[in-house]
């Protein structure tokens, strides 16, 4: 049976102590269930029988850029290396140089500088409002160039028809405003979600801009919708109520 590390003060953690119940035992979970490298893949249906967790996305959600989407279900805890391999990644932990092995295979690695891709071994210090200290110098983050969530999902994929996706959701549409009605959907859309939309659109020969100006449209299609992913899916399926 593997063993983990968990800082003792973590009650006393000002970020712990803001999240909800569901939030503290969901990132108790993560830390426990994770690989050697932080990695783990979300299976909903067992965590949700596991721990009694019903509303999954929205403790994701909570969580903020501390759980990094990658691809096929699977989150990285940036962290959990600097509490497993003290002095990543200069620890001599015999199971470090796995650790990398599998951070390669994820391409979350920098072969050049031989550490975890730029920004991703910091995630405090992408916490909009929160001074953070580093290299001996406070510093505060810039306010957000869009929102908090949709600034974090473009600094961790790399992909500009994502980008031009959120620039098109704060203004830059044929209705020349923010889709505030839109935005206004409790869980908006990750990039990983955003990529199987587009795919269904093709299937389906249907514009993604063509479906968020309906939905902005009109109320009774966005007022009360938990997920903007469900929300865009039903339209490009044909399955909303008109």
């Amino acid at each position: 049976m593997a063993k983990r590390f968990i800082d003792t003060e973590i009650f006393n953690d000002k970020w712990f102590m803001s999240l909800s119940k569901d939030s503290k035992l969901f990132w108790i979970y993560l830390m426990t269930n994770c690989n050697h490298a932080g990695i783990i893949e979300l299976n909903e249906p067992l965590i949700k029988l596991q721990t009694d967790i019903r509303d999954l996305q929205r403790v994701i959600e909570g969580l903020g850029n501390r759980l990094v989407t990658l691809k096929n279900d699977y989150y990285f805890i940036p962290k959990f290396l600097m509490y497993q391999y003290n002095g990543f990644p200069n620890s001599n932990v015999r199971a470090q140089q796995s650790a990398i092995d599998i951070l390669i295979k994820f391409e979350l690695w920098d072969h050049e500088k031989q550490t975890v891709i730029k920004g991703l071994l910091n995630p405090y210090e992408y916490e909009y409002g929160y001074e953070y200290e580093h290299e001996g110098e406070k510093h505060k983050p810039e306010k957000p160039i869009y929102s908090i969530f949709y600034d974090t999902q473009i600094s961790q994929t790399p992909n500009e028809k994502y980008l031009a996706f959120v620039k098109y959701l704060f203004g830059e549409n044929m209705l020349k405003k923010p889709l505030s009605g839109v935005l206004s959907i409790k869980n908006q859309l990750t990039a990983d979600e955003f990529d199987k939309i587009i795919e269904k659109c093709e299937q389906n020969k249907k514009k993604i801009g063509d479906v968020l100006t309906k939905i902005e449209n009109d109320p009774k299609y966005y007022k009360g919708k938990k997920s903007l992913y469900r929300t865009l899916l039903n339209w490009v399926e044909d399955r909303f109520i008109k």
